[in-house]
């Protein structure tokens, strides 16, 4: 297996150039840079990644909390949470909090040691405990909204509001919600579009 050293070789440079030029390539000259990726390609070179977090502070590998795998919601997030973390070279590291507080906010705790960064998938945990965890590392929230917190929501008033509009055009009168968990922000959100629809 080709180590750094061998790629500093290959590409006439020092070793401590070609580490820069793989990690901080903003402060390589544009050939140089290109010589060692070239050099490590022809090689099969691949940096260590308990190296590489010792000497940037920086893992390469980001927490995802789902609360299940057996609903078909969530595999789709889990792809595009691995296809985009393949694309800036980090690794994902999924764990499963099965709609529980208490286990979600103790996988976060652990993912958070580990990672630089955590995503949290309809996260059931109080809207205190999330804000405190952002407080103390990088976090995006999906499908729940806390305050100013990054979070990826999905417009749910609008498509709602088409859903109960195309069913009443087309003569339902007697329409059901079956709803989502306990506790669950957006069942909460759906809820109450929904009930304010009824009314109107």
């Amino acid at each position: 297996m080709a180590t750094l050293m061998d790629v500093a070789r290959a590409a006439g440079v020092s070793k401590a150039t070609a580490s820069r030029a793989l990690q901080r390539p903003e402060l390589v000259a544009e050939p140089t840079r290109l010589r060692v990726l070239d050099a490590a390609q022809r090689l099969g070179f691949h940096p260590n990644a308990a190296a590489r977090a010792l000497t940037t502070g920086r893992t390469g590998l980001v927490g995802l909390v789902v609360p299940t795998l057996s609903n078909p919601f969530f595999a789709p997030l889990v792809m595009g949470a691995q296809q985009t973390a393949e694309k800036t070279d980090h690794h994902l590291l999924i764990a499963v909090s099965e709609y529980d507080p208490t286990r979600e906010a103790e996988l976060a705790d652990r993912l958070a040691e580990q990672a630089d960064g955590l995503i949290m998938v309809t996260p059931v945990g109080t809207d205190a405990a999330l804000r405190e965890r952002a407080r103390r590392f990088p976090l995006v929230l999906v499908d729940r909204q806390v305050g100013r917190l990054p979070a990826v929501v999905a417009d749910t008033a609008t498509g709602l509001a088409q859903l109960m509009d195309h069913l009443l055009d087309q003569g339902h009168r007697d329409i059901a919600y079956v709803s989502g968990p306990a506790g669950s922000w957006a069942d909460g959100q759906r809820s109450a579009i929904l009930t304010e629809r009824a009314e109107q």
